[in-house]
């Protein structure tokens, strides 16, 4: 099959791009990346998306930029002509997401996917996430660059994993009871490097923003590179 790939740069759908690639039989055809207009999509992250241009440089597919409003359920609709666009221009006969465990996502691509008449390859779906998240921490190098929860501070943004520390963060996720994966929102990552990419990426100058009343921040890429 031929794999059209909701691509954020994160862990999750960097990670369901190798999952897919190698166990499901899909050859990506192309990243689709979704830059929702609104920091509070419901759907879509936003913080650093565009630098996932990036590895599809490194990774050596096409990519697509698709903006969405932003706004609850009208944003589906608007991906959905995008993607009807994109998977008839590439040839694609499946549409690959990195969900875990949001019934919300998952059932919308769903829906998506039948409309269009593709299939919705999602390798990460109901996995153990304690596992997923070790998986992804032992193949990949990523950061964190966004945190909305209580328990992860501002000291945790823009540090690769490798210096974390995957079971140390583990323990926090289980004793502020932070969703393992993030999907929640919780937290968002960027990832660096990974065994599909050519060349990992080099941040040459970002800026971190704190709410210390919000308890919530971000890393913000403002110049990176191949490297």
């Amino acid at each position: 099959m031929r794999g059209a790939i909701l691509y954020t740069g994160g862990k999750d759908s960097h990670y369901a791009l190798i999952e897919a690639w190698l166990h499901h039989n899909v050859e990506p055809a192309v990243l689709v990346i979704v830059r929702p207009r609104r920091s509070d999509s419901w759907m879509f992250h936003s913080i650093n998306a565009i630098w996932a241009t990036l590895h599809a440089d490194a990774i050596g597919v096409p990519y697509e930029v698709v903006e969405v409003s932003g706004e609850k359920e009208v944003e589906i609709d608007e991906l959905r002509g995008h993607l009807e666009e994109v998977i008839a221009r590439y040839g694609c006969d499946a549409l690959v997401t990195g969900a875990v465990a949001s019934r919300y996502q998952k059932e919308r691509v769903d829906k998506i996917a039948k409309v269009l008449g593709v299939k919705h390859v999602a390798p990460l779906w109901l996995r153990d996430q304690r596992e997923i998240f070790l998986l992804e921490s032992d193949l990949l190098d990523f950061m964190i660059v966004a945190v909305q929860a209580y328990g992860l501070s501002k000291s945790v943004l823009g540090v690769p994993i490798r210096y974390l520390g995957p079971h140390r963060l583990l323990q926090t996720f289980s004793k502020y009871g932070i969703s393992t994966v993030g999907e929640g929102g919780e937290f968002e990552t960027f990832v660096l490097a990974s065994p599909l990419m050519k060349k990992a990426v080099c941040v040459h100058k970002a800026r971190i923003l704190w709410s210390e009343q919000a308890w919530s921040g971000y890393y913000v890429i403002e110049d990176a590179e191949l490297c």
